[in-house]
C-alpha cells in the first residue's frame, strides 16, 4: 500500500513537472506566434506601400514617354478621377 502511494506522489510530480514544461513551452509558442504576426503584417504593409510607389512610378513614365495628346488623355482621366472622389467625400459628408 505504502510502494503504490510513493508510486502516485512520484507520478504525480512527474505530471506536475511535465504541465509546468508544457505550460512555459505554450507561452513561448504564443508569443512566437505574436511576433510572426507582426512580422507578416510589416511585410505586408511594406508590399502595400512598393506596389503604390511601382504603380506610381508607372503611370509617371507613361505620362512622361506618352505624346502630348496621350499626356492630355491621362491627364483628363486623372482630373475625372480625382472629380469622382471629391464628389464621393462630399457624399460621405452629407450623409
Amino acid at each position: 500500500m505504502m510502494e503504490a502511494l510513493e508510486t502516485l506522489r512520484e507520478n504525480i510530480g512527474q505530471l506536475l513537472e511535465r504541465y509546468e514544461q508544457l505550460r512555459q513551452e505554450n507561452v513561448h509558442l504564443h508569443e512566437e506566434v505574436e511576433r510572426q504576426r507582426q512580422e507578416i503584417m510589416r511585410t505586408h504593409n511594406e508590399y502595400v506601400q512598393l506596389e503604390k510607389q511601382y504603380r506610381q512610378e508607372n503611370v509617371a513614365a507613361a505620362i512622361a514617354g506618352a505624346n502630348e495628346e496621350k499626356r492630355q488623355q491621362a491627364k483628363q482621366q486623372l482630373t475625372g478621377l480625382i472629380n469622382k472622389i471629391d464628389r464621393a467625400m462630399e457624399l460621405l459628408k452629407q450623409g
